[in-house]
């Protein structure tokens, strides 16, 4: 709450954006983010398309946040639920002739209907357990896909997938370049955060928090624990779905290899660095390790010019350590994550400057 603020209603003291000044800073915020493809450091096709995994991250994670940050459910089979979304899309519109949109609808509750069902579960396990059973999901998975029917799943040879195509009511038109791919997958993310944002403010969003914190303290107030448990899974999931769904647009083709246990540890580990509990976690964790994979494979190998002694091997093993000496850093002296830094930076900024 800003110093000096008046509030004279329930609306007024609850609500994200306070007052006129925070409103323009949003709408600006929302013109660069518009405008973001046209300016000369993002323009380049590298760079735009490492921004479009961005906001595929972003969506993923955030139903990991819901799930893990505000319900307490740990998981490791976030990876596994993408890959879900990402081949009920591709065989969809590749196999069946299905429109995009449809299709990502489809892929959404395909994802979360299989993420209800490793929740159940949740009921008897908890913790180190219950990321044992969500890792069973990811390995089921990947078995499927390779093993399942060829003319289907495309098994280790992958799954070509169709250029996603607007609705007819929007013009249809395709959306075969990175710009266009840029502004389908902002709209999903804004789409996502603002309904994030909007939930765990919800009777549903407390109750998930009160889980998280005690679950008898929950029963003692009458939250059914495993109702909320397996809404979690299934909202989680959801949005899992759809950042598969996203994510077969991104290179138009779709590989098992894509959606392996280490994917599912970026995500947690994007979800740990950017802050757990927090959806502005979700954004500042997925920029920040998809930045830093990015960098790593781009510019590494330019080591083995400025030290010849270096095999291409110790410098992909001393990346790989870089990152994960990143995340213990955070876990030690930031376990809060950036979201942590970014409230008090934020605070004092709103103090000065937007009152």
């Amino acid at each position: 709450m800003i110093t000096g603020s008046i509030s004279r209603s329930f609306q007024q003291d609850t609500a994200i954006i306070a007052n006129g000044k925070q409103w323009a800073v949003l709408i600006a915020f929302l013109a660069i983010l518009l405008l973001l493809p046209h300016l000369p450091l993002f323009s380049s096709a590298p760079v735009l398309g490492l921004i479009n995994g961005i906001g595929v991250a972003i969506i993923a994670v955030t139903g990991l946040q819901i799930l893990t940050g505000y319900c307490g459910q740990f998981s490791m089979g976030p990876s596994a639920l993408v890959g879900v979304g990402a081949y009920t899309c591709a065989i969809l519109t590749a196999k069946w002739g299905w429109g995009f949109m449809p299709a990502l609808l489809a892929s959404g509750f395909a994802a979360a209907l299989v993420g209800f069902a490793f929740g159940i579960p949740s009921l008897r396990v908890k913790g180190f357990y219950l990321a044992l059973s969500t890792i069973a999901l990811q390995f089921i998975f990947v078995f499927l896909v390779e093993h399942g029917p060829h003319e289907v799943t495309g098994n280790i040879d992958g799954l070509q997938v169709p250029t996603a195509r607007l609705p007819d009511w929007l013009g249809g038109m395709a959306i075969d370049s990175a710009e266009g791919k840029y502004y389908l997958i902002l709209a999903f993310v804004l789409l996502g955060l603002f309904l994030a944002t909007n939930l765990v403010r919800t009777n549903a969003g407390r109750a998930f928090i009160v889980v998280r914190d005690n679950e008898l303290a929950a029963q003692a107030i009458g939250v059914n624990p495993f109702r909320y448990k397996l809404l979690a899974f299934f909202i989680s999931s959801l949005y899992a779905g759809v950042a598969g769904a996203l994510y077969t647009q991104l290179s138009l083709f779709i590989a098992p290899g894509d959606f392996t246990l280490t994917t599912s540890i970026w995500y947690v580990a994007m979800l740990i660095t950017g802050g757990m509990g927090t959806i502005s976690g979700v954004v500042f964790g997925s920029v920040l390790l998809n930045v830093l994979l990015f960098l790593g494979p781009r510019y590494g190998p330019q080591l083995t010019s400025v030290f010849p002694q270096l095999s291409d091997g110790a410098v992909y093993a001393g990346l790989n350590l870089l990152l994960a000496l990143v995340i213990i850093l955070f876990l030690v002296f930031q376990p809060h994550g950036v979201a942590h830094w970014w409230k008090s930076v934020s605070s004092r900024f709103s103090r000065r400057y937007l009152q």
